[in-house]
């Protein structure tokens, strides 16, 4: 199973994040959400510490690179920050669906600036991903 473990773990737990966030809407608003999700990312430095020492890896001070992941670190707090605002108004199921089109954006950056290749399967299921964003949108 390897590093599979990680990807179960994350897709849980996204679709878990979505659907405590639209929960958290029916007794608090939408900036408080965000400002509490923000915060609360403190309290996963132990579990970020444990997964370091148990993979053998190295805090490396590539500053190039710590700037990079600060970069995206803002970023998905503000993806986060919309993605909470959308659900105020919106259905989760047309919310969940489209923002899930996000690696069609991550597929064209990454061919385009780190020369990754991409399969004809790996296309045909992009393919099927914005006809399904399509049908949960309507």
């Amino acid at each position: 199973m390897g590093n599979s473990i990680f990807i179960i773990l994350a897709t849980l737990l996204w679709g878990l994040w979505g659907f405590l966030n639209k929960f958290a809407q029916l007794r608090i608003c939408a900036p408080q959400i965000a400002i509490m999700g923000a915060l609360s990312s403190v309290i996963t430095l132990p579990i970020y510490s444990l997964i370091i020492k148990s993979t053998n890896q190295t805090f490396k001070w590539d500053w190039l690179a710590i700037i990079i992941a600060t970069l995206a670190g803002v970023i998905v707090a503000l993806a986060s920050m919309f993605y909470t605002f959308a659900l105020k108004n919106n259905n989760i199921a047309t919310v969940s669906g489209f923002t899930t089109t996000y690696p069609l954006i991550t597929l064209a950056l990454s061919m385009m600036f780190l020369n990754e290749k991409v399969s004809f399967n790996q296309i045909v299921g992009l393919i099927c991903m914005l006809i399904g964003t399509f049908f949960l949108s309507r």
